[in-house]
């Protein structure tokens, strides 16, 4: 509680700064340090804004659905709008919280036999979970992500029907050739649709922490939902050097983001964990559309330039192949947008370490 009531004048002095542009994490914890204090009220009013205001969030949902369903305060209304709250959750990304406060509500509800359908699907994504780190090193004790290798600038590399062709070789950077395949229209612009209903503040940590030096929007894609989307990882695998299986736990959501004039990413690497334990080692970038102008790609180290056009995509890796430790010319940049507006999509591909 005490650390509750010394947040909550420092988060409530962001709100208050950023208006509507407040991210949903700091808006969270907001949330969490009300209940901390008893101020439940003023919890559930913030989870709610933190709906309003980025309503893909997943977590805002499972915070507030726990706290109407909470047994000292629980009524039929409550209960029903934490059911309404958590299935909501649920379909924004199945987590194991989501699922166990949906299967304690209903249990309240009365449902015992479906509350306990959740509960194992709660065990068992929780189980699943636990296992990934595990599973991602036995793929890589098997190979992991392939790692082409080119002696010369220019040298092309053929991997079935995509060629990669190599545009520096300190940090090893290649453009991917005929990554769609037939279908780079209609992939290209499914990707697109179904992020501009997901955009919000980009980040550039796993625990919500904006930066100046990243100004864009983002939004995550889950490839198993949408048959264009899956195909089109199947594709990046293959690539990769993975079946899907392999790929699956190595892999993170198709991540994409949008820039508009101004929007840009200062010098940064990608080798950021993904979660517990694992690196990024490899990054596949994939551009949306033609940006008017502005908005490269560069990698200093290489003084290499990549200008964003619709359907090239880049294949780059963040780690050095022997010790697994970041490469440190591997850190790059996306230039300000000048005019128009830029979409580019990735996939990071994790080593264990």
């Amino acid at each position: 509680a005490g650390r509750g009531r010394e947040a909550i004048p420092a988060y409530s002095a962001v709100v208050d700064a950023l208006g509507a542009a407040t991210p949903g994490g700091v808006l969270n914890n907001l949330g969490a340090a009300y209940l901390a204090v008893d101020a439940v009220s003023s919890a559930e009013m913030t989870w709610r804004r933190a709906i309003t205001l980025h309503p893909a969030r997943a977590d805002a949902y499972v915070n507030l659905a726990i706290s109407l369903s909470a047994e000292e305060r629980a009524t039929g209304a409550r209960l029903r709008e934490a059911e309404s709250v958590a299935t909501t959750a649920l379909e924004l990304g199945a987590t194991d919280k989501a699922l166990h406060v949906l299967a304690n509500v209903r249990q309240s509800l009365g449902d015992s036999e479906e509350s306990a359908v959740l509960e194992r699907r709660a065990a068992a994504l929780r189980e699943l979970s636990e296992s990934s780190c595990e599973e991602a090193a036995a793929v890589v004790a098997g190979g992991g992500a392939r790692r082409y290798v080119a002696t010369s600038v220019g040298e092309s590399i053929a991997v079935g029907d995509v060629r990669l062709v190599a545009l520096s070789l300190a940090p090893a950077v290649f453009r991917v050739d005929g990554l769609f395949g037939d279908s780079e229209a209609t992939t290209l612009d499914r990707i697109a649709a179904l992020a501009r209903e997901r955009f919000a503040t980009s980040y550039v940590t796993a625990d919500g922490a904006s930066s100046p030096e990243r100004t864009s929007r983002t939004a995550w894609l889950k490839t198993a939902a949408d048959p264009a989307l899956a195909a089109f990882r199947d594709r990046v695998a293959a690539v990769c050097g993975l079946t899907v299986e392999e790929f699956l736990p190595l892999a993170e959501d198709l991540q994409v983001v949008w820039y508009g004039p101004g929007d840009e990413f200062g010098l940064h690497h990608d080798s950021s964990a993904g979660f517990a334990g694992a690196r990024r080692e490899l990054t596949l970038l994939v551009y949306l559309n033609d940006v008017t102008e502005g908005g490269d790609t560069v990698f200093p180290a290489a003084g290499l330039a990549v200008t964003p056009t619709r359907g090239s995509a880049l294949l780059f890796y963040n780690l050095d192949e022997k010790t697994g430790e970041p490469d440190p010319l591997a850190v790059h940049a996306a230039l300000p947008v000048v005019s128009g507006e830029k979409l580019a999509a990735n996939f990071w591909v994790r080593r264990v370490v």
